[in-house]
């Protein structure tokens, strides 16, 4: 007789405990029976919903006049749990007073004296802020790579501009490639340049109502017009489908051809005379000085923000990390990686708008020491074996920039290997008019579309961690000597880097 009192007792005493933790807890809390009608509620209920908790007890969430879908989602979860006596867990939204709210929710049964399913317990948890602080690592990371390929397609053009001995119909043809890929739906936008009644489009081409154009001139006169169009609809934005970083960018290619234009005419004026190509010399040098200014500032315009972004996702990574499950520890460590490959690619193209190649000091130099003494400074892996085919010639160059050419195509073969163990090998012979030096590799090999765009600024060949910028480089120094660089397929795999050096 004393057995059942006692039994008594201890569920009393754990329905008291339940209710003190119920009553006090941030979550939400209800009991439903089987015909899904609320048996209890506790306080935070009326938090969310703006009703008295009073107005829950008896009534299902239908009745109650909830959100239809909101009602098959729970209804469905408790049948669940009361068919099969196993916990359910699931996310949901609900439009509180206070805005749109974000709950983790968990059903789990409680069982009678018979073994079935008596009740069914649910606990929803508040799980706003880390929505919210997702969708902002989501908007952040997105924003960072539509940074990367404004900056990109400016760099891309500059460089396209700044090149005299390339034809206007190179330059509007890289430049309408390069403005097609910065826009925000790459895969559908194609650009067209025309310029005094010449075209050039990007691959594929289709004109559609959906346009954005700018016209551009030189000298204060109307010489052209720059158009980007979607070859599909898709959501209005500030103009029509396009941004308003879009338009800048738009503004920025048509004012770097309109001073691309204005160079041409000067360039084609200074070749009459004699005096007239001192002073394209001192406008050449004063544009070399603007750009080294213009690699200066964007830099600094440019790490400032990467900083604060890092910074930001340090603080984050201290503060709430070990509250965020696995994906968005992930997407934060993405978040870091991408601010340091930004800062990378800062970096390179710093150095490679720096890269000063017009007052070098060139000599004799005998390629097979400078490359013994170069292997012995590099890091190369444990699997990987350089082999120098003697004999290797004398080369007329700038010994700094030799070691930087090689260094980076060496560097490259390894980076680019599919294997943690191969070889590279550097031999060279005479054609008649250069000494033709190769690098050639057992990798994988280049794709034929990567060839076409592997020694342009950014081409990384879609290697992650790669700026692309060291064959740019490597490529620069080369064309600077009077020679050339070229790439080929080995066999049975791998690549030939071929470098011509005039004799």
């Amino acid at each position: 007789m004393s057995e059942r009192p006692s039994r008594m007792e201890e569920v009393r005493q754990s329905q008291q405990d339940f209710r003190t933790l119920s009553e006090n807890s941030t979550d939400i809390i209800s009991r439903f029976d089987r015909a899904l009608r609320h048996l209890y509620v506790n306080p935070m209920i009326e938090r969310y919903s703006g009703w008295p908790r009073e107005a829950f007890i008896g009534k299902s969430n239908a009745e109650l006049g909830m959100p239809e879908a909101l009602v098959t989602l729970w209804d469905e979860r408790i049948q669940s749990v009361f068919a099969s006596g196993r916990a359910q867990a699931f996310e949901f939204s609900f439009p509180a007073p206070q805005g749109e709210c974000y709950f983790e929710a968990r059903l789990v049964p409680e069982f009678g004296e018979d073994g079935r399913v008596a009740t069914v317990l649910g606990v929803a948890h508040d799980i706003t802020d880390r929505i919210r602080f997702e969708e902002t690592l989501r908007r952040t990371a997105h924003d960072l790579d539509e940074r990367v390929k404004e900056m990109s397609c400016l760099y891309t053009v500059a460089s396209l501009t700044q090149q005299r001995s390339r034809t206007l119909a190179e330059v509007l043809h890289g430049t309408a490639e390069a403005l097609a890929a910065a826009y925000q739906y790459p895969e559908i936008a194609c650009a067209r340049i025309t310029v005094d009644g010449h075209t050039e489009w990007s691959e594929p081409f289709e004109q559609t109502p959906w346009r954005q154009a700018v016209t551009f001139g030189a000298n204060n006169e109307l010489s052209g017009v720059i158009e980007v169009f979607y070859r599909e609809e898709r959501p209005p934005a500030q103009e029509g489908p396009f941004l308003a970083e879009e338009r800048a960018i738009l503004n920025a290619v048509a004012e770097l051809l309109s001073r691309s234009l204005r160079e041409r005419q000067e360039w084609d004026a200074r070749e009459k005379a004699e005096a007239v190509l001192v002073r394209k010399t001192k406008e050449l040098e004063r544009l070399n000085a603007e750009l080294e200014e213009f690699a200066y500032v964007v830099s600094h315009d440019l790490k400032a923000p990467l900083r604060a972004v890092a910074n930001l996702a340090y603080v984050i990574d201290e503060d709430v990390a070990e509250g965020l499950d696995e994906e968005n520890r992930l997407r934060l460590r993405l978040l870091r990686e991408r601010v340091m490959g930004m800062d990378a690619l800062i970096d390179g193209l710093l150095g490679y708008a720096r890269l000063d190649l017009s007052t070098q000091d060139r000599e004799a130099v005998a390629l097979g020491p400078l490359l013994g003494d170069l292997l012995v400074r590099l890091t190369i892996p444990p699997g990987f074996r350089i082999e120098l085919e003697e004999p290797l010639p004398t080369i007329l160059a700038n010994p700094l920039h030799l070691r930087q050419v090689f260094q980076n195509l060496i560097t490259n073969a390894i980076d680019h290997h599919d294997s943690s163990e191969g070889s590279v090998w550097i031999r060279a012979h005479d054609d008649g008019k250069h000494w033709c030096v190769e690098v050639v590799d057992d990798g994988p090999g280049i794709p034929a579309w990567v060839k076409e765009r592997i020694f342009r600024v950014f081409s990384s060949g879609g290697k992650p961690g790669h700026t692309g910028i060291g064959l740019a480089v490597a490529r620069k120094i080369v064309l600077s000597h009077g020679g050339q660089i070229e790439v080929a397929d080995n066999s049975p795999r791998g690549t030939i880097v071929r470098t011509f050096w005039p004799k």
